[in-house]
């Protein structure tokens, strides 16, 4: 089989775990080179196309001298091997060797390398990037330990406390989720996962205002849930019918719209050979510098509204001074982190004004929690 040699030699060095070095790959190349008739062109070339191969899919694992060596030897053999090819008979290897060398020559991701920068630690250079993981890391630990305070300290009763812990353990994965997508590039995806995360504490907010809406969601009456809890309608019910940032998340996330679309996508400047306008769409994420600050700006921001939500949902099982100190602080370090970079999303085109209303508001939330506090306290 064509690629049986590649198969072997993986199994034999264990690449996955080992950096490939000038010397590993020589002992590749022979094991390719064993008992071939240097005669046949045709097997010569396919041997070729298997150290191309070879290079691509595992660049990451090359160490700094074969990578040096792996990109003189992809930039300047691709074009070569691809118009070779032309001449070739019109077989199933033939055209799997076409496949791999438009992989290479258009720059194009792989199956391996999109799995494989998702399984990897971020690397984008975005300075945003590195300052929200530090922020994420710090208060996401945060919240757990307050969120295992509040359901393993104490048992609970009735269904409205069963049904707000059981949201605030789903905004675990939820808020992690967007975290990694945010982190990645994978702006869509992170907007569909920070909608989810709203859309539990609206939940959450209506159960607290009115326990038999608690009720209702533990019943079978499905026909009367989706009428009284489904999004709009809880949004509705607490006041927040008109939700701009629910309306970016849902139109640039969870909904295949335009504006998803082009948020996806770029126009070239130059037109193609035939002077057609080019389109260059996105997988693996995006790099739009807007999108980028936005999605990882929102994943601090609802891990606070979580934080806030968590306290004034169970306000007589959480330590109020422990409690006041860690979020006053989250609070505090939040409006640097916006302050940092609030001339980069002027710079993207990005309205402020809902960073800065969402600043106000998050004093004016502080404020009332310490009043729900002692309302409980006094009942």
């Amino acid at each position: 089989m064509f690629f049986k040699s590649l198969t072997q030699f993986r199994e034999m060095e264990n690449i996955q775990n080992n950096k490939i070095t000038k010397d590993t790959y020589s002992k590749y190349l022979k094991s390719l080179f064993q008992d071939i008739d240097l005669q046949n062109t045709e097997k010569l070339s396919h041997i070729g196309l298997q150290s191309f191969k070879y290079l691509a899919e595992n660049y990451l694992n090359l160490d700094n001298e074969m990578q040096a060596f792996a990109d003189k030897i992809i930039d300047s053999g691709a074009e070569l091997f691809y118009t070779a090819l032309k001449e070739f008979p019109d077989t199933i290897e033939v055209r799997k060797a076409r496949q791999l060398l438009r992989t290479i020559k258009n720059n194009l991701a792989s199956a391996s390398g999109l799995i494989m920068a998702l399984e990897s630690k971020c690397q984008f250079d975005e300075p945003i990037i590195i300052e929200t993981r530090k922020l994420f890391e710090e208060y996401f630990q945060h919240f757990l330990d307050f969120l295992y305070e509040v359901s393993i300290e104490k048992s609970h009763r009735g269904q409205a406390s069963f049904a707000k812990l059981s949201m605030m353990f789903s905004t675990v994965d939820e808020l992690l989720a967007a975290f990694h997508m945010a982190q990645h590039g994978y702006i869509n995806q992170a907007y569909a996962h920070t909608r989810t995360v709203s859309e539990i504490l609206n939940l959450i907010e209506l159960f607290i205002r009115d326990e038999s809406y608690a009720e209702l969601w533990f019943s079978d009456d499905e026909k009367t849930k989706m009428n009284k809890l489904k999004p709009a309608s809880v949004r509705k019910k607490i006041g927040r019918k008109d939700d701009p940032v629910y309306s970016f998340l849902s139109k640039y996330g969870s909904h295949v719209t335009k504006e998803y679309v082009q948020s996806r996508s770029l126009k070239k400047r130059k037109p193609s050979q035939n002077g057609n306008q080019q389109i260059q769409f996105s997988i693996g994420g995006t790099k739009t510098r807007g999108h980028l600050l936005w999605a990882n700006d929102g994943c601090i921001r609802l891990l606070l509204l979580t934080f806030i939500q968590l306290f004034k949902s169970f306000p007589d099982r959480i330590h109020e001074q422990d409690y006041q100190t860690v979020v006053e602080k989250f609070a505090q370090d939040y409006i640097g982190y916006s302050r940092h970079y609030i001339e980069l999303f002027k710079e993207a085109e990005i309205n402020t004004e809902e960073i800065k209303a969402f600043i106000n508001n998050m004093g004016k939330s502080l404020f009332e929690q310490k009043s729900f506090k002692n309302d409980v306290i006094r009942s």
